[in-house]
Formats: C-alpha cells, structure tokens, sequence
C-alpha cells in the first residue's frame, strides 16, 4: 500500500492525541537505541495548524521508512494493539486496488515496449489520437493489417 494511502488511513482513523502519544513514543524508543542512531530524524513538535495530525502521522513514517531503510526495525520494541477496535482495517478490496492500480501500469509499460517494437518491424511511421494509423513501406499485403497498396489506414 503506497505510503500516501497509509498517512490518510492514519489520519482519517486516529484522533490528534493518539497520533501525538504514538509518535512520542516511537521516537522515544528509537532515541533509547544503544548504539545510538546519529542521523535519525528529530521529534518535530508541530504547532497547533489545521494538518497537524497529517504531519505528526507523516513524521511517524518518515522514521519507520529511515528505519527500514537502515534495517533497525528489529531494535524497536515490540508494540501491540491494546484495543483491537482501535486498529483501523483495511478492507481486501482496497489493497486489491492498488494490486490493480500497479498491474495497469506495469501493462501499459509493457504494451508501449510492444508498440514501439511492432511499429519498428512493421514500418508504422504515425500514431494518432483516436487509433493507430499504419503506412505500409511496400506495395505487398501483410498478414494480419489492412495495409495493401501504400495505403493508410486507421485502426
């Protein structure tokens, strides 16, 4: 799930007090790390402006992600949800959506290599707007294209 989903699920879910006791308490932890971690980002105590529980939940997972990055997520204390309830769910649905989402990308990556070779092989000179418009370079028919006598056609 893309981290932007993640910030809004947390700010949509948990009220300003939850998200301000959560990020206290991750950066305590990390700040108690022996050795300790020099370069991590600091506490940033966020005056009290209309996105301030967009920004605390963004601090949050800008440590997680350093973190992550660092490979120290195994230095952090185990956390557990005390109420279940106050887990916010993510419905399959949803993280079948962003599947989706990356799936259609990766395809229309794939799809524009596939053009560009068959445009290559069969001597397509111009893309337009509405289809695909075919020049033949030879007066031959070509299986599977309309192309016959140095014709254009649209697609």
């Amino acid at each position: 799930m893309p981290k932007q989903d993640i910030i809004s699920t947390l700010v949509g879910f948990y009220d300003k007090d939850e998200v301000v006791e959560a990020k206290q308490t991750l950066f305590r932890s990390v700040n108690e790390f022996d050795p300790k971690v020099s370069d991590s980002p600091r506490l940033k105590t966020r005056s009290k402006a209309p996105n301030k529980r967009r920004l605390d939940c963004e601090d949050v997972m800008g440590l997680l992600v350093f973190l992550d990055k660092r490979q120290l997520m195994d230095n952090l204390p185990k956390f557990y949800a005390a109420d279940l309830n106050r887990v916010p769910r993510i419905a399959p649905t949803e993280v079948d959506s962003v599947r989706l989402v990356k799936t259609v990308g990766n395809l229309r990556e794939q799809l524009c290599t596939l053009t560009a070779q068959f445009q290559e092989l069969t001597g397509v000179h111009d893309r337009c707007q509405d289809g695909w418009q075919l020049e033949c370079d030879d007066d031959r028919p070509h299986p599977g294209s309309c192309c016959v006598n140095r014709q254009t056609h649209n697609y």
